[in-house]
């Protein structure tokens, strides 16, 4: 193939998809561009150089999947390269490639983290020996395994005002072992509830591993949850595996039911019935289909939505409006590009917000995130994360590390 060469306009942001596919071996990315957006240059299969300029900030996921990056060519000094944020997702073309510096200087040196995971699985330990403290708990762990550079998924852990526990997904199996590590440190022996979002393998396919290790321990899982969505083989083994062992199973978990647990309300606002009858083999529909959960304690409210794409949002609005309105949300889809819109953040007017990501979710999220004055952070850079909600509506929040996923050098 002959040498064919890109050279990109100059602009801010180089978007999502932008040149997919592209059949050129050598690209020159222009000093003002800050943001390489998701799957910008993905499978461009003849991709070998690449030129990147001082000015960039961000390389999101999948930005580069595919490429045969050989050199990378970057226009400013070792210290700022390390400064930019790469999302470990298939951008590893990146990540080995050779780099090139066009100005002399050091490579930054990082110094060490303040970790406060020992303090924060003390509190979840403290918490299930005295039986809760009278607020919902939320915890969430960062199970990405170093060297693997798939999406690790979703794994949130509620401890409920008098102590009882619920586990939101189970991330993906590969990642089992962090799994069954957080759930050792927070003190966790037997689950009360254990929840399935969507059958997606990065929600899913943990399950049965998680389930094992908690029998393994001498603990039981009193209670499964599930829409009743046609899809994943996990689910129905899942299902088996505990009604052998005496469990209570719900597989019609769906819009317009409501439970209590603790003195803290659980509503179901999605998926509705009609919802469930499209074909779950078709990710955005099973996306779509997600349990929809919002769990209010007194003035309270945490609401978490699985994988909800932007059309599902939308049509989740139009049904449910007010009722949407949280004090603490899970961003939709791992916080990606594909959801979170305005209209939604508009809905449910968060105060704090989390990602279980990778890496920081998606750029144009935290811009305007910051820009109404949500408090964010992401598993993928802050760590484990940590949130307290009181019945007055007071949030705690304490992650296992401080940095702000460097949102302050967006202009």
């Amino acid at each position: 193939m002959e040498n064919c060469i890109l050279t990109v306009p100059a602009a801010r942001t180089i978007p999502v998809q932008a040149y997919t596919q592209t059949a050129f071996t050598e690209a020159f990315v222009p000093e003002s561009v800050k943001v390489i957006e998701p799957k910008a240059f993905q499978y461009c299969s003849s991709l070998k150089c690449l030129h990147l300029p001082r000015s960039l900030q961000y390389i999101e996921l999948k930005a580069f999947e595919g490429c045969p990056l050989e050199d990378i060519f970057f226009s400013g000094t070792p210290a700022e390269w390390e400064q930019v944020e790469i999302s470990p997702v298939k951008n590893n073309a990146v990540l080995v490639a050779r780099k090139h510096f066009a100005l002399p200087g050091e490579a930054a040196f990082r110094t060490s983290r303040m970790d406060r995971s020992p303090k924060i699985y003390a509190q979840a330990r403290a918490l299930l020996e005295n039986g809760g403290d009278g607020r919902l708990h939320v915890f969430v762990p960062e199970l990405m395994i170093p060297g693997n550079y798939f999406k690790y998924g979703d794994l949130i852990l509620l401890i409920f005002p008098h102590g009882s526990t619920m586990v939101i997904d189970a991330g993906r199996g590969d990642c089992h072992t962090r799994a069954e590590s957080f759930l050792d440190a927070t003190g966790v022996r037997s689950l009360d509830y254990l929840v399935f979002s969507h059958g997606c393998t990065d929600h899913v396919s943990g399950g049965p591993m998680l389930i094992k290790h908690i029998w393994n321990r001498g603990g039981k899982v009193w209670h499964l949850w599930w829409t009743g969505q046609k899809y994943s083989d996990e689910i129905p083994k899942m299902f088996e595996m505990l009604r052998e062992q005496g469990a209570e199973t719900d597989d019609a978990v769906h819009a317009g039911r409501s439970f209590e647990i603790d003195g803290a309300k659980i509503d179901i606002l999605g998926p509705t019935e009609e919802e469930l009858q499209g074909d779950a083999n078709k990710g955005k529909i099973r996306n779509g289909q997600s349990m929809i959960l919002r769990v209010t304690v007194g003035k309270g409210i945490f609401l978490t939505c699985g994988d909800l794409f932007e059309q599902h949002e939308k049509k989740v609005i139009e049904r449910c409006g007010r009722e949407l309105h949280a004090d603490l949300m899970k961003t939709n889809h791992h916080g990606g590009y594909t959801s979170n819109e305005s209209k939604w953040l508009d809905a449910v007017q968060p105060r704090m917000a989390f990602s279980c990501s990778n890496d920081n979710g998606c750029i144009r999220l935290v811009e305007e995130l910051q820009r109404r004055g949500v408090d964010y952070a992401s598993t993928g850079c802050q760590g484990l994360l940590h949130f307290a909600l009181s019945g007055e509506g007071e949030i705690e929040k304490m992650t296992q590390y401080d940095e702000m996923i460097n949102i302050m050098r967006v202009n």
